[in-house]
């Protein structure tokens, strides 16, 4: 009957089968006495304690959302991205690419400004906004505003933070005009700077204004003009003139000559 059969959580079997309306496969979930405890309705379920993330095809993006194993919705599928961050949070990514926190019970407890949020360790989780990093507690209050280089937990509880290095630029009579802290800066063409801090990547010009809306994972050199990036183990490529050319959703991405080639990951 079925495409495929995986375990889940508890006594809980994901399944997909083949749609009676369409040549769609479908997901749901079953126990282990075969009884349907989720619909098969969805493209994807992932289960974590007694909640499901669930994600559906729309045109040609996934729009995700959370349910209960009684099917009952607690946040809408109209979200770019879902994760369980552990301690009964969930990690909800907009199409903004900015994060807000939730809880089991689908109640929002920050904003969408979060560019991307940790794994809950000792009740707290640490957070990115642009290159800094910060803390939040499980009710969503920032214990430390993003301004660090460096946050981690201590298996004790404690935390540790580190400010982030402070670069000087001198002009040609060795006077200080301004200064930046990060982790590295390096020169990678005329008017560009090659900035990391914290592990991401911003291009800017001299002036330290981005040249990209978004900080990246990895920035390669520029070959005629456009450079592959990757951005969270997914590739795209950036002209130079700071507009996008191909989005981060590449599993590999490489020149060759005059052409880029890659793949996309679907269904193993």
């Amino acid at each position: 009957t079925y495409e495929d059969i995986l375990p889940a959580e508890g006594s809980l079997i994901i399944a997909r089968k083949k749609s009676n309306l369409s040549l769609r496969t479908l997901t749901g979930s079953l126990n282990t006495t075969g009884k349907e405890v989720l619909p098969f309705q969805y493209d994807g379920i992932k289960v974590y304690f007694l909640r499901a993330i669930v994600f559906t095809r729309t045109g040609n993006q996934f729009m995700y959302g959370l349910i209960d194993l009684e099917n009952k919705i607690l946040i809408p599928q109209q979200y770019k991205n879902i994760y369980s961050i552990g301690s009964l949070r969930y990690a909800v990514e907009n199409f903004e690419n900015k994060m807000a926190l939730f809880t089991e019970h689908g109640e929002q407890v920050t904003g969408f400004t979060i560019d991307s949020i940790s794994s809950f360790k000792k009740n707290y989780a640490i957070i990115h906004q642009g290159l800094q990093q910060g803390l939040v507690d499980r009710e969503g209050r920032i214990k430390l505003e993003p301004t660090y280089r460096e946050v981690s937990i201590n298996d004790d509880g404690s935390v540790r933070a580190r400010q982030t290095d402070e670069w000087i630029f001198l002009n040609g009579q060795n006077k200080q005009y301004q200064n930046k802290r990060a982790d590295t800066i390096a020169a990678i063409g005329k008017n560009l700077l090659h900035v990391t801090t914290s592990g991401l990547v911003q291009i800017e010009d001299y002036t330290l204004k981005p040249r990209y809306p978004t900080a990246f994972s990895t920035f390669g050199n520029y070959s005629h003009g456009k450079a592959i990036f990757s951005i969270d183990n997914k590739y795209g490529i950036a002209r130079k003139n700071g507009t996008i050319l191909l989005n981060a959703r590449y599993d590999n991405l490489y020149a060759d000559h005059e052409y880029f080639v890659s793949n996309i990951r679907r269904s193993g």
